[in-house]
Protein backbone atom coordinates (compact mmCIF):
# COMPACT_ATOMS: atom_id res chain seq x y z
CA UNK A 1 0.00 0.00 0.00
CA UNK A 2 2.82 2.41 0.85
CA UNK A 3 4.56 1.67 -2.45
CA UNK A 4 1.33 2.39 -4.32
CA UNK A 5 0.90 5.65 -2.44
CA UNK A 6 4.50 6.67 -3.15
CA UNK A 7 3.96 5.88 -6.83
CA UNK A 8 0.83 8.07 -6.92
CA UNK A 9 2.74 10.94 -5.27
CA UNK A 10 5.56 10.72 -7.81
CA UNK A 11 3.09 10.54 -10.70
CA UNK A 12 1.26 13.60 -9.37
CA UNK A 13 4.49 15.59 -9.13
CA UNK A 14 5.47 14.51 -12.65
CA UNK A 15 2.02 15.39 -13.99
CA UNK A 16 2.09 18.88 -12.47
CA UNK A 17 5.64 19.59 -13.63
CA UNK A 18 4.82 18.57 -17.21
CA UNK A 19 1.50 20.46 -17.36
CA UNK A 20 1.85 23.22 -19.98
CA UNK A 21 -1.33 25.05 -18.95
CA UNK A 22 0.29 26.23 -15.72
CA UNK A 23 2.12 29.42 -16.64
CA UNK A 24 4.36 30.23 -13.70
CA UNK A 25 6.04 28.58 -10.75
CA UNK A 26 3.46 29.83 -8.24
CA UNK A 27 0.62 28.18 -10.16
CA UNK A 28 2.58 24.93 -10.37
CA UNK A 29 3.33 24.97 -6.65
CA UNK A 30 -0.31 25.77 -5.82
CA UNK A 31 -1.57 22.94 -8.04
CA UNK A 32 1.01 20.53 -6.58
CA UNK A 33 0.00 21.44 -3.00
CA UNK A 34 -3.66 21.00 -3.95
CA UNK A 35 -3.08 17.57 -5.48
CA UNK A 36 -0.83 16.47 -2.60
CA UNK A 37 -3.51 17.52 -0.14
CA UNK A 38 -6.11 15.48 -2.02
CA UNK A 39 -3.73 12.51 -2.18
CA UNK A 40 -3.04 12.76 1.54
CA UNK A 41 -6.75 12.70 2.34
CA UNK A 42 -7.22 9.71 0.06
CA UNK A 43 -4.24 7.88 1.62
CA UNK A 44 -5.55 8.49 5.14
CA UNK A 45 -8.95 7.09 4.15
CA UNK A 46 -7.29 4.03 2.57
CA UNK A 47 -5.31 3.38 5.74
CA UNK A 48 -8.40 3.81 7.92
CA UNK A 49 -10.39 1.37 5.80
CA UNK A 50 -7.50 -1.12 5.81
CA UNK A 51 -7.24 -0.85 9.60
CA UNK A 52 -11.01 -1.35 9.91
CA UNK A 53 -10.91 -4.44 7.69
CA UNK A 54 -8.00 -5.83 9.70
CA UNK A 55 -9.84 -5.20 12.95
CA UNK A 56 -12.98 -6.96 11.69
CA UNK A 57 -10.93 -9.92 10.48
CA UNK A 58 -9.12 -10.09 13.83
CA UNK A 59 -12.44 -10.12 15.70
CA UNK A 60 -13.82 -12.80 13.38
CA UNK A 61 -10.77 -15.00 13.92
CA UNK A 62 -10.94 -14.39 17.66
CA UNK A 63 -14.54 -15.66 17.74
CA UNK A 64 -13.61 -18.71 15.67
CA UNK A 65 -10.68 -19.51 17.97
CA UNK A 66 -12.83 -19.14 21.08
CA UNK A 67 -15.41 -21.52 19.61
CA UNK A 68 -12.71 -24.02 18.67
CA UNK A 69 -11.23 -23.81 22.16
CA UNK A 70 -14.67 -24.37 23.70
CA UNK A 71 -15.28 -27.39 21.43
CA UNK A 72 -11.86 -28.82 22.26
CA UNK A 73 -12.45 -28.42 25.99
CA UNK A 74 -15.83 -30.13 25.64
CA UNK A 75 -14.22 -33.06 23.77
CA UNK A 76 -11.51 -33.39 26.43
CA UNK A 77 -14.13 -33.39 29.20
CA UNK A 78 -16.16 -36.00 27.31
CA UNK A 79 -13.06 -38.20 26.89
CA UNK A 80 -12.23 -37.94 30.59
CA UNK A 81 -15.81 -38.84 31.48
CA UNK A 82 -15.59 -41.93 29.26
CA UNK A 83 -12.35 -43.03 30.92
CA UNK A 84 -13.79 -42.48 34.40
CA UNK A 85 -16.91 -44.46 33.51
CA UNK A 86 -14.80 -47.29 32.08
CA UNK A 87 -12.65 -47.34 35.22
CA UNK A 88 -15.72 -47.45 37.45
CA UNK A 89 -17.23 -50.30 35.42
CA UNK A 90 -13.96 -52.22 35.60
CA UNK A 91 -13.81 -51.85 39.39
CA UNK A 92 -17.41 -52.98 39.79
CA UNK A 93 -17.13 -56.02 37.55
CA UNK A 94 -13.80 -57.15 38.98
CA UNK A 95 -15.41 -58.57 42.11
CA UNK A 96 -15.47 -62.34 41.98
CA UNK A 97 -18.42 -63.88 43.67
CA UNK A 98 -18.50 -67.50 44.62
CA UNK A 99 -21.68 -69.25 45.69
CA UNK A 100 -21.45 -72.61 47.44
Amino acid sequence: MKAKQAKVSVETAREVSSDKTLRNKAERERRLREKNSNNTKKFIEERKSAALKQSKERERLKKIHEKQLHDLQREIDHGLELYNTAELEYKLCAKLECFV
